[in-house]
């Protein structure tokens, strides 16, 4: 699961629990334990695990969600949604959205059990 570096750093300091992609054919399933990084050929630097994905339109979406997404607020997400996704935010577009939550190497996760 790729990140902005920024929000990388969030996602590994527990403040980014939340994350919303545009439409695309990537869905991750609930459940599954993913690579994060900031580049597709870095190595990870963690990993998360999918706990829930909706859909959402962006005018849906919440000031407490805008936080899960590790901003100050509402305003803040919707200023830097067009540097995330390089398009114009339309707050009709539906998204989806991922509650994902930080946790272990899965091959370390296994062993333990």
């Amino acid at each position: 699961m790729l990140f902005k570096k920024h929000l990388l750093h969030k996602v590994l300091d527990g403040s980014k629990v939340q994350t919303r992609r545009c439409a695309s054919k990537m869905r991750y399933r609930v459940g599954s334990i993913q690579p994060i990084k900031a580049m597709y050929y870095e190595k990870a630097q963690g990993y998360v695990q999918i706990k829930r994905r909706f859909e959402q339109r962006l005018a849906d979406m919440t000031e407490e969600e805008a936080k899960a997404e590790g901003y100050e607020n509402l305003e803040a997400f919707r200023k830097e949604w067009p540097q995330i996704t390089k398009h114009p935010i339309d707050l009709k577009e539906t998204v989806t959205a991922y509650e994902i939550q930080k946790t272990e190497k899965p091959e370390q996760q296994s062993k333990e059990r």
